[in-house]
């Protein structure tokens, strides 16, 4: 009997090994590959009302049109805590999700899970961004053993059945040409191999490129500015719209468009167009305040959110900023490119939330661009009134410093009573020498600069009028808040104190109390203390322990005209009864004559 080759034996032994292995590993190879992705959480407290699931992306199967799920609930429970089963699509390769409860985040940033790699279960611990690919604090598996798990469970059966087949028939091949080819199928296998690994490198260094872009994309991060994406955008709304609510004030939002960009694209390539939006938006940035939300939406269109600016002027004072910023030269290389920028302006919550506030800001960039482009509108139409008013006022008070037309008029008031006289400083403007004089419109918001300029010269017509006799003894001038804070005025106050003294006057400085929150109140009486003023009675404003120990008294003045007398001649009685030379009056109104042709007397009983 002749006996098989000792060759031939030899392969059918490995064969049969081979085939053993197959065996006893098949139910381990064998496994389906899931369709469910299980997110286990963890909370040390064991508290998880109000916790949710969001789920976004093309790896679920939710629905074939659902992008952005709204949150799910937890599956179950388990030892570990709540777990989230998500349904999957059938050639899913990774699922984007985030834990959170309401604002709070459970996690730094949005996760994204790659299903071959934590075979489509996860742990996460409340406030730890790391995704566990086995049950923390669990008896640890040897490695050996987890990563063949996880290599079979990433492999089909099929696949490992193919490949069995192409061992075999290579050993067979390798063994039968051992003397004639060896040299030559090693070559060839490496060079295979070298191949092979050269195509995974590649293939993984893209994968790991377009991962990162799309982890910043997913986190709000803009890759060109650094700015915030449509995406922060829209985290940065709700959160500023949510504590709008919570404080009960409002803000501003400015929708940008550059003009001109597209032809600097065009004649001078994307690079050139990239510096422009690089450069623009770091001016931005450094024009708003450290609060406030800087976000590129896209292309040439970028959004600012200005935190607690409600008030139209200070929104247009920034609206103007920021066209001022777009304006500006931007250099690349031996070019000077220019661009300009169309603003829209909203006000929360005049102009609506959420879509309805963006939309209003949109529609009134679009105003903008057809007013002649390179300026701002405002959503509500009555704002823009507003503005071309304080416009018109604040260039009648330029031209009235400029030409020396800027006089004092006095609104007197008297008590027969008690003999008091109060005369209250009125800017008025002359037309022509010896003519009637015409009150100067009111400046709701003046410019710094502007302001202080014209408190400067009434407080030295004032102090001239006292000094020439004039009957008195109080002397009312209403300054703007931003001229407190300057100490040239402090000073010239001071300088007035002084030149009434002499006849026993009091120089009084009616401020517009126009605020909504004790701390504002409790900033502006500081300023006045500066000027030397004292308070008293702060438990009528209820800001008690707001107020400075070495304040003494304060007045404060309500609406309309008969009361507003009234609360003035009781400012001049506490003065005089603890010797203040200077008193801070805080008023909700202070109205002038529109025409002062000769003195207005008004008589209080």
């Amino acid at each position: 009997m002749n006996r098989p080759p000792r060759t031939v034996l030899r392969l059918l032994a490995w064969l049969a090994l081979l085939l053993a292995s197959l065996w006893v590993l098949a139910p381990v190879w064998a496994a389906p590959p899931p369709h469910t992705a299980r997110i286990h959480f963890h909370r040390d407290d064991g508290r998880y009302e109000g916790w949710g699931l969001h789920v976004w992306g093309d790896g679920h199967a939710l629905g074939a049109d659902v992008l952005w799920t709204e949150p799910l609930k937890p599956s179950g429970t388990t030892p570990f805590g709540v777990y989230f089963d998500v349904p999957l699509m059938a050639e899913a390769e990774s699922l984007n999700f985030i834990i959170h409860r309401g604002e709070q985040k459970s996690v730094a940033t949005d996760q994204l899970l790659p299903l071959d790699e934590f075979h489509n279960e996860v742990w996460i611990k409340s406030g730890d961004a790391k995704l566990y690919a086995m049950e923390p604090g669990v008896t640890a598996v040897p490695p050996a053993i987890v990563q063949m798990k996880m290599a079979a469970e990433r492999q089909p059966v099929g696949v490992w059945v193919a490949l069995a087949i192409f061992l075999t028939v290579g050993f067979v091949t390798v063994i039968a040409h051992r003397r004639t080819s060896r040299l030559h199928d090693q070559i060839g296998m490496q060079t295979s191999l070298l191949a092979e690994a050269r195509a995974e490198l590649a293939r993984q260094t893209s994968v790991q490129s377009e991962m990162h872009a799309q982890n910043r994309s997913l986190a709000g991060i803009d890759e060109l500015t650094g700015l915030l994406t449509r995406v922060g955008f829209r985290q940065a709304l709700g959160a500023t719209q949510a504590k709008a609510r919570r404080n009960r004030n409002g803000f501003a939002l400015f929708y940008i468009d550059l003009d001109h960009f597209k032809p600097i694209n065009d004649q001078h390539g994307h690079a050139a167009g990239d510096q422009v939006l690089r450069t623009v938006a770091s001016r931005f940035v450094a024009a708003v305040r450290e609060s406030d939300t800087v976000a590129r939406l896209g292309g040439d269109e970028f959004v600012v959110i200005a935190d607690e600016l409600a008030d139209p002027l200070a929104a247009a004072r920034l609206a103007a900023k920021l066209v001022s910023c777009a304006t500006e030269v931007v250099g690349h290389g031996d070019l000077l490119l220019r661009v300009a920028a169309s603003i829209g302006v909203a006000v929360y919550p005049h102009d609506g939330e959420d879509d309805a506030l963006i939309a209003s800001a949109d529609a009134a960039m679009y105003r903008a661009k057809n007013a002649g482009r390179n300026c701002f509108r405002f959503a509500a139409a009555e704002f823009d009134d507003l503005l071309a008013q304080h416009e018109s006022a604040e260039g009648i008070w330029r031209d009235a410093l400029l030409n020396g037309a800027l006089d004092a008029s006095w609104l007197e008031l008297t008590a027969v009573a008690g003999g008091v006289w109060a005369r209250r400083v009125a800017p008025c403007v002359r037309k022509a020498e010896g003519g009637a004089l015409k009150v100067l419109p009111e400046l709701v918001a003046p410019d710094a600069g502007l302001a202080l300029d014209a408190d400067l010269l009434l407080l030295d017509k004032l102090a001239e009028a006292a000094e020439a006799g004039g009957e008195g003894s109080l002397w009312i001038l209403a300054p703007a808040r931003s001229s407190l804070s300057d100490p040239r005025f402090l000073s010239a106050c001071r300088g007035v104190v002084a030149r009434l003294k002499p006849a026993g006057a009091i120089l009084v400085l009616e401020l517009d109390a126009g605020m909504s929150r004790p701390e504002g109140l409790a900033d502006l009486l500081a300023r006045g203390v500066k000027c030397g003023v004292r308070v008293t009675d702060p438990s009528r404003l209820r800001v008690e322990a707001l107020l400075p120990k070495s304040v003494s008294y304060i007045s404060l003045i309500p609406d309309g005209d008969e009361l507003h007398q009234r609360a003035v001649l009781a400012v001049a009685a506490a003065a005089r009864g603890v010797g203040v030379p200077i008193v801070l009056s805080v008023c909700a109104t202070a109205s002038v004559p529109a025409e002062l042709g000769a003195t207005a007397m008004y008589r209080v009983t």
